[in-house]
């Protein structure tokens, strides 16, 4: 067996290889970046994060990673939704959440 890299996955205790349909091997990931920025580790954002083996070890897979922007009705929908759902965050400054 031939080690083919390592990666730091830091706080990501959930890693796994997922094989595409070409047979290629992708390590996923979440990126910690931020953990604990102005939250609890809970409240952390952690995106996905794929790599994809090739020539001179795994890069990030790009065209993985990223989506379509939302039209904008979609958007508007969205905006409608996080309003309902957090109601109080519009009566918050940014000052205030800091504190």
């Amino acid at each position: 067996m031939k080690k083919l890299g390592s990666v730091d996955a830091v706080d990501g205790d959930v890693c796994q290889f997922i094989r595409e349909d070409n047979g290629k091997l992708d390590f996923v990931v979440y990126d910690w970046t931020f953990a604990y920025w102005n939250a609890s580790f809970a409240e952390s954002p952690a995106p996905e994060v794929i790599l994809r083996y090739g020539p001179g070890g795994y890069q990030p897979a790009i065209n993985l990673m990223r989506k379509p922007a939302p039209s904008p009705s979609k958007f508007q929908e969205l905006v409608a939704q996080g309003r309902q759902q957090f109601p109080r965050a519009l009566a918050l400054s940014p000052r205030t959440v800091a504190s």
